[in-house]
């Protein structure tokens, strides 16, 4: 029973110490890590005659700083945080639109 009372300090301590460098494991991939902002969400558009109004809400991250819009050929760079905007002149067809903030 004493050895087993001798033992078990002994063990505790190689335990301990050897756990120690456990972060030097993953320690490289906290350095330079890049964070994204979130993306708009609750995207509807109002579709009417060559125009397309297009509304949304903004995350409430303060990492988006600027939203990007893409649609077709064309891409749009507002540099506030809006929560809508209207694209005019638009030719009479289907459009794919997404929205990335920065």
């Amino acid at each position: 029973m004493k050895k087993i009372k001798f033992l078990f300090p002994i063990l505790f301590a190689i335990i301990a110490f050897s756990c120690e460098k456990m972060e030097d494991n993953y320690a490289q991939y906290l350095e330079n890590v890049t964070v994204y902002s979130p993306r708009v969400s609750n995207l509807t558009a109002q579709v009417g005659l060559k125009t397309a109004t297009l509304m949304w809400t903004n995350p409430a991250s303060p990492i988006a700083k600027k939203i990007f819009i893409d649609y077709g050929d064309k891409q749009v760079t507002l540099e506030t945080m809006q929560d809508s905007y209207v694209l005019e002149n638009l030719e009479i067809k289907a459009y794919i639109v997404n929205t990335n903030l920065s």
